[in-house]
């Protein structure tokens, strides 16, 4: 014959359920948090990436003008000699140009795989950088502790741990009651 469980085993059952699908939520907002951490990084990496690779090439343009110049006035041969270090330096420019045009593919694709995105090229980045402004008043330090509380997705899984435990706690005292 079944016995139905005694109701405030029944309410414990209940309450042990809610807290476990509480913390399969924060478990799922913490790795959510790896993977949009993992974006934030990659991409300010790409764009830092794509600062130095300009900054490459325009080097290489300027060595290579200077080689030019040097090699017009046709003096002597320590014009001759700094001619070669700017062909030199031109060629050392290329050089990371293409180490860091490689990286920035890597990371590209990485961004993409991250993203579901076919397409690496689509992903560049815009340069913008996308403060929240708040009011200086609202910046004290309960209401930045209560921000925190709410956004960390670890804390969250903390507390729904907490709950887990105290439902299986009810529901053993409550198993205890003929």
């Amino acid at each position: 014959r079944f016995q139905p469980p005694h109701p405030w085993q029944r309410k414990a059952i209940i309450e042990r359920a809610i807290a476990e699908i509480s913390l399969a939520e924060a478990k799922y907002l913490v790795e959510e948090d790896k993977v949009v951490q993992e974006v934030r990084e990659l991409y300010s990496k790409l764009s830092l990436t794509k600062s130095e690779l300009a900054a490459e090439r325009k080097r290489k343009t300027i060595q290579e003008n200077l080689k030019k110049e040097l090699l017009s006035f046709n003096f002597d041969s320590s014009a001759r000699i700094d001619a070669g270090r700017a062909s030199l330096a031109a060629g050392k420019a290329v050089l990371k140009a293409t180490e860091l045009s490689s990286e920035a593919g890597t990371i590209q694709v990485r961004l993409a795989g991250l993203c579901g995105v076919s397409d690496a090229s689509r992903i560049a980045p815009s340069g913008m950088t996308i403060r929240r402004v708040l009011d200086g008043d609202r910046l004290s330090a309960s209401y930045l502790a209560d921000m925190a509380m709410v956004y960390r997705a670890d804390i969250l899984e903390s507390k729904a741990r907490m709950a887990v435990a105290s439902a299986l706690l009810k529901e053993q005292r409550a198993a205890a009651i003929p």
